[in-house]
């Protein structure tokens, strides 16, 4: 009997053991090809000599082993049935078990931990537990460090998108009564998470302008995802999680009037017509440039005809797109047409604007990045005659103010004249009526005098008869 149960282990195939190393990951059960055949072929009625598939040959029909390899497989297959599946994911600290045996077809991913704010959290176990600082700059609209800009930008996105934010039809709408304290909120509950002043002038002119494009931003998301292709009734039956239903209601009424959809389809248009479309993604210029200065110029910086070709070229492809690369392959023609020997080289921003002025009149790619200001970009012949005009219809409205307050002024000055010689007039009457009242008072006085002297010369005349 012992010889029977060893020569029994011994015909079983000596195959790769299946152990797990100490640093393996554990995985899912794998159903490959083979072990699937194998199964197949076990659950079916035994094998055949004349059968002639494929997947068997005559040497394993023949062997006496075959019966014996299949029990094994079989075997092994039911064991990883009953053994409880244990995933896995990677990234995560946490493991999902799932008792019972793993179907590819069924089994499903098991949805990850929520990673709004964790990279700020494990900024500050980095770094002792303070909270990162943002860098502010006067006349920036983000700040010029790529992860601050992009920390910074993605916690007020994260409040946009809250329970808390009313989602304005128009930016204007949260100076009203009612939602004038969303703004100042927003800016305050973004300030906690870094170490930022949310009083500062400069901070708060910053934030606001990131809450204004993200609200923009909110909008399109949710007219994309719930609004285009629908009835107004169905748009209003359909709110989205997160906005108030009065919120909902005043955007869907906004999206359905006719003068907003002219609007809608006029700056859709407008936007088809930018030619040159930048490849830094989500990263603006100021950014993008501060960044590519630091890297790849050494602290020094890039030319604008440089910059230009960093922008707009793809870092997948390393291609341009057609419009770019003639603007660019202008540049860089004018640029070696313009090297004379003995004169003072022409600056690459000029080049750079009479390039960008042939394709488009209104390109703020240089006052992007502080090279021209938006008031000093160059200018077409008709937009320089307007301009023309306009400064000779102000000038012209001073030099009318002017006239007019002095006109005014000497109108005063004459008023008041004509009002002090009135005065004067009406004193001199009443002093010449005052002279002619005492005249007459003292004429009435002698007449009186002389009354009484005649009645008194009558009474004694009148005494001495009688």
């Amino acid at each position: 009997m012992p010889n029977a149960k060893t020569k029994q282990a011994s015909t079983k195939p000596q195959g790769r053991k299946h152990g797990r190393s100490k640093t393996s990951v554990p995985t899912t059960t794998r159903t490959t090809r083979a072990s699937t055949s194998r199964l197949n072929q076990t659950n079916q009625t035994p094998p055949n000599e004349n059968d002639t598939s494929p997947h068997q040959t005559s040497k394993d029909i023949n062997s006496p082993n075959v019966d014996t390899g299949m029990q094994h497989s079989q075997d092994m297959i039911d064991s990883s049935r009953l053994i409880d599946n244990t995933v896995t994911l990677r990234g995560q600290d946490t493991l999902v078990c799932s008792s019972g045996p793993t179907n590819p077809e069924t089994s499903l991913r098991t949805k990850r931990r929520p990673t709004m704010g964790h990279g700020l959290d494990d900024y500050a176990k980095r770094n002792g537990g303070r909270k990162m600082k943002i860098d502010f700059s006067a006349g920036r609209v983000r700040p010029l460090d790529p992860v601050q800009a992009a920390k910074l930008a993605s916690q007020c996105g994260i409040h946009v998108r809250s329970n808390i934010m009313h989602v304005a039809i128009h930016w204007n709408d949260y100076s009203k009564e009612g939602l004038e304290r969303h703004i100042p909120n927003a800016i305050s509950h973004v300030a906690k998470n870094f170490e930022m002043d949310p009083k500062e002038d400069v901070a708060r002119g910053v934030c606001t302008k990131i809450l204004q494009k993200g609200v923009r931003q909110r909008r399109y998301i949710l007219k994309k995802d719930y609004f285009s292709g629908r009835t107004v009734e169905e748009a209003l039956s359909n709110k989205p999680p997160k906005v108030t239903q009065p919120n909902w209601e005043a955007l869907v009424n906004k999206w359905s009037d006719e003068r907003n959809k002219k609007i809608c389809a006029k700056n859709k248009k407008n936007r088809e017509a930018v030619k040159h479309q930048q490849t830094t993604g989500s990263r603006s210029y100021p950014v993008h440039f501060h960044q590519l200065k630091k890297d790849k110029y050494n602290n020094e910086d890039p030319s604008p005809i440089d910059f230009f070709k960093e922008t707009h070229t793809n870092r997948k492809t390393g291609c341009m797109s057609a419009a770019a690369l003639d603007a660019y392959t202008a540049m860089e023609n004018k640029r070696i047409e313009a090297q004379p020997v003995d004169e003072q080289p022409v600056p690459d921003t000029q080049i750079v604007a009479e390039v960008l002025k042939e394709h488009s009149s209104s390109s703020t790619f240089l006052s992007s990045i502080g090279y021209q200001s938006r008031s000093g970009r160059t200018r077409t012949s008709a937009s320089l005659e307007r301009v023309r005009e306009l400064e000779e219809l102000v000038e012209q409205q001073k030099r009318e103010a002017i006239e007019t307050r002095e006109m005014y002024q000497q109108q005063s000055i004459e008023r008041a004249k004509a009002q002090e010689a009135a005065l004067e007039e009406m004193q001199r009457k009443q002093q010449e009526e005052l002279e002619a009242l005492k005249k007459g008072q003292e004429a009435y006085e002698k007449k009186q005098a002389e009354q009484d002297v005649l009645l008194s010369f009558l009474l004694r005349k009148h005494a001495t008869q009688n």
